[in-house]
């Protein structure tokens, strides 16, 4: 979305977000983040495999290129076979004792953390890293994206 006006800062001083309305009623909100100048972006994965829907955007500022906008979207099933799009996207269990698809598969997250590597080593370190933590079954890792000394 691109504003109207420009804001003096935005990042703290702007908030903008859209609801998607899926056909089965579903309503989901996201957050947009301000991409520099008079952009803003939303990131939205829909958790449904497929269907119709719409989408409107909302702003804490009179603005019609941020608030007011809209449009319609289509839910298509995941053109890839990637095994953490087979069963859908995570929640809690029905207990809240652990993770689950949402086809009530189990998920596991088996995770590492490699706290300053994309700090401190070079793309090839972080290639070899990689490869060594998918060998070993990881299917996570946690990064630093900011250094305390750098």
């Amino acid at each position: 979305m691109t504003a109207t006006d420009e804001y003096p800062n935005p990042y703290t001083n702007v908030d903008v977000w859209a609801e998607f309305r899926h056909e089965t009623g579903l309503t989901i909100r996201r957050p947009a983040f301000w991409d520099g100048g008079r952009e803003w972006r939303v990131r939205f994965a829909s958790p449904l495999a497929e269907g119709i829907g719409r989408w409107r955007s909302f702003a804490s500022v009179d603005d019609a290129g941020l608030a007011g906008q809209s449009g319609q979207l289509v839910c298509a099933p995941a053109a890839t076979t990637h095994r953490f799009y087979k069963h859908g996207f995570w929640r809690m269990s029905p207990g809240g004792r652990n993770l689950v698809h949402a086809d009530d598969t189990p998920a596991l997250l088996a995770g590492d953390t490699a706290w300053a590597l994309p700090w401190r080593a070079t793309v090839e370190q972080c290639r070899i890293y990689a490869a060594d933590r998918q060998a070993k079954g990881f299917s996570a890792t946690r990064l630093m994206t900011v250094q305390p000394d750098m």
